[in-house]
């Protein structure tokens, strides 16, 4: 059965990673961003970014000690291309090298993971299909920067307290939008500043300030 195969990990294997993850939370630079969580808590709701830094920070030397050496070396296949997709200049170079190492950790998830048993069917995904066409979608569109999902993460976190109505929650949405797209107006328009702020509220400074 596929839960008996070796690159499963146990609960408390799981949970182990996920306390080391919190215990390097103190010691990690600032360059990497915000500190990990605990992924047996909660990878359900992982961002984007947080994959990203499983992938390529986290993920080989925290499997290191639990998975054998050859699903870290195929996995280390996936990282590699991976780091090389998030630059922000990609060169034809980079891309014959993403290409490959996308090739070969599908090589190697199909005869480590499905192992061409009929009964293995369900690690068929089709997002692992999708991986033979990242680089081709990297030649039609420019690199990932110009159309990955962190900015929509962002936009979404700031849409969501907009919404006051339960009834009409995306007609309110839009009025807000709208009325935060005019707001924003008005720091270019002087006279409007004497008629929505009155001139006794305004914050007064001494000359020593």
């Amino acid at each position: 059965e596929i839960e008996h195969k070796p690159y499963n990990l146990s609960n408390n294997e799981l949970k182990e990673i996920g306390e080391k993850m919190v215990s390097m939370r103190k010691d990690m630079p600032l360059d990497i961003g915000k500190p990990p969580r605990d992924i047996s808590k909660h990878h359900a709701g992982f961002k984007a970014v947080e994959w990203r830094n499983w992938i390529i920070h986290y993920s080989i030397p925290l499997l290191i000690k639990y998975l054998p050496e050859r699903y870290i070396k195929g996995w280390a296949f996936f990282v590699k291309a991976v780091k090389l997709c998030l630059n922000w200049t990609i060169t034809n170079e980079n891309l014959i090298e993403i290409e490959e190492n996308l090739k070969k950790f599908y090589h190697h998830y199909e005869s480590s993971y499905y192992e061409f048993e009929v009964e293995q069917i369900s690690t068929c995904r089709i997002c692992y299909h999708y991986l033979l066409h990242v680089t081709e979608c990297i030649k039609f569109l420019g690199p990932c920067w110009c159309y990955w999902q962190f900015p929509m993460e962002r936009i979404c976190g700031m849409l969501l307290p907009l919404v006051k109505s339960k009834i009409k929650p995306y007609e309110n949405l839009a009025n807000n939008i709208s009325l935060m797209n005019c707001m924003s107006h008005i720091p270019y328009v002087p006279d409007l500043k004497h008629i929505l702020i009155e001139e006794d509220n305004e914050k007064k400074w001494s000359s020593n300030q």
